[in-house]
């Protein structure tokens, strides 16, 4: 089997773990610790994490990048991932005094003080996450299997020993020992190849300081909503807030996922300024992207009674109102997804990328602090839609300069009118007495199969075709 073939099939092992792990656990976890327990262990990790993610500096994108440029020279490749150490190692030590300080310092993480010295280990050790080498040299296999094996271990300590509310710090702990377990098997493999040098690392400021800003920029937007509702607002918000944006998200990495692996590499397209194949080729992956978030954009609308019930139970009723706020999120987050890493990247617009996530980022914090202390987790989720729309279309109105790209709203139309058949469904069947079991699993295979007969037989949709020929050839 060839290399693309077996990176192909653990990417892919990875992606679907990832989206599983969470279905798996986090509904158990939640229905025995309720918003409260799953608020404040998420606040807690959401904290931690934003400091650890000050402390990566941006390697994390910078670094992906600078090994697969070296991947020739393995001298240069331990070089340069040495450097990188390096200067990861010093800022993450000088991330953990400024948390430690923090914490120490007011009075609002007095009452939970010891979970969160426990939880600045993320920072200490986030040097450790060196996932950005392994993909640099392309070895996903390893990154497959630490990361599955970890979270099957850790799957497995959460069912033996959260059992009860009061054992929402177990499950932190569970949490860190899964990030910390990854992070220390990364350092095992690389240890005898590397050695820290703090020499040539002058000359990797600067394109740092600019991954950086982009990245805390975005973070600001994508991370920061539930710090913030447990700064405005309470840890039984932050838990309700949890439990609908993991539902509402959990389906975005399949969407971008498809978009990877059918479209060709843009960046040659505007190195060889071929502007109609480029066109062509947008088209075509603007269109695998509306016909997989569409339907799932509806289903989270019309189906969050249910989802929440399963997947959370009935103490997060609370959250059903939020998740349908968050439900048109799977569009707009692929759609910028689209615009921003497969158009505005290739053509090396990194400028307009940064400026379009500084204005989501203004807009997001400005609307949390106005709307979180009335809204308490709705007015998080109105904000983070607003904020990701704004950015969406900032990445729109900078392609529209790059390229002339126009967009046939067909598709979208198209793809609407195709899932009015499920909603007909839901709709009848909350008329009768059925449980959010069997409601969730009868309108979700009936969904899928209206869908999928009316885009292959009615609307005859060549991109769904396609979509399913590629996987199919894929999985050969």
């Amino acid at each position: 089997m060839s290399t693309v073939k077996k990176n192909y099939i653990f990417n892919l092992l990875l992606t679907g773990f990832n989206i599983l792990f969470p279905v798996i656990s986090f509904p158990y976890a939640a229905k025995i610790l309720g918003p409260v327990g799953i608020g404040k262990v998420q606040f807690i990790l959401s904290f931690t994490q934003y400091f650890a993610l000050i402390a990566a500096l941006g390697i994390p994108i910078y670094g992906v990048r600078l090994i697969s440029q070296s991947a020739h020279d393995s001298k240069l490749v331990y070089k340069n991932l040495g450097e990188l150490l390096s200067i990861h190692i010093f800022c993450s030590l000088l991330i953990t005094v400024l948390y430690i300080i923090v914490v120490l310092s007011f009075p609002f993480f007095h009452d939970e003080r010891t979970l969160y010295i426990l939880s600045g280990l993320i920072i200490l050790m986030s040097f450790s996450s060196v996932d950005w080498y392994f993909s640099g040299i392309e070895d996903f296999k390893l990154i497959a299997i630490r990361s599955v094996s970890v979270k099957i271990l850790s799957l497995i300590c959460l069912f033996f020993f959260v059992k009860v509310k009061s054992d929402y710090n177990i499950y932190l702990i569970i949490s860190l020992v899964s990030i910390l377990g990854n992070n220390i098997i990364n350092i095992i493999s690389i240890a005898r190849y590397v050695s820290i040098s703090y020499k040539g690392i002058r000359k990797h400021i600067k394109p740092l300081a600019y991954t950086f800003g982009t990245t805390v920029a975005t973070s600001m937007y994508t991370m920061l909503d539930t710090i913030l509702i447990g700064f405005f607002a309470d840890d039984k918000a932050v838990g309700l807030y949890s439990a609908s944006i993991k539902l509402t998200k959990i389906s975005i990495p399949l969407i971008l996922s498809a978009g990877a692996v059918l479209m060709p590499r843009i960046s040659k397209f505007f190195a060889g300024q071929d502007a109609e194949a480029l066109k062509l080729i947008l088209n075509k992956a603007f269109n695998y992207v509306v016909i997989l978030a569409v339907p799932v954009c509806i289903g989270l609308l019309f189906l969050a009674p249910q989802l929440i019930y399963v997947f959370s139970g009935i103490q997060f009723n609370e959250a059903i109102l939020t998740m349908q706020i968050l439900s048109p999120l799977a569009l707009i987050i692929a759609l910028g997804n689209f615009w921003g890493f497969q158009i505005l990247i290739p053509a090396g617009k990194e400028r307009e990328v940064l400026i379009s996530v500084v204005l989501g980022m203004i807009f997001n914090l400005s609307l949390n602090c106005i709307m979180i202390p009335v809204y308490k987790q709705n007015g998080a989720a109105v904000a983070n839609v607003i904020s990701e729309l704004i950015v969406t279309s900032a990445y729109m109105f900078f392609c529209f300069r790059v390229i002339n790209f126009k967009i046939s709203h067909k598709p979208i139309l198209l793809n609407l009118l195709a899932c009015v058949p499920f909603i007909i469904i839901v709709l009848f069947f909350r008329t009768l007495n059925l449980n959010a079991y069997c409601f969730l699993g009868v309108s979700a295979i009936l969904f899928v199969a209206s869908y999928f007969v009316i885009q292959l037989k009615l609307i005859k949709s060549s991109v769904l075709n396609e979509l399913l020929s590629a996987y199919y050839i894929k999985s050969k």
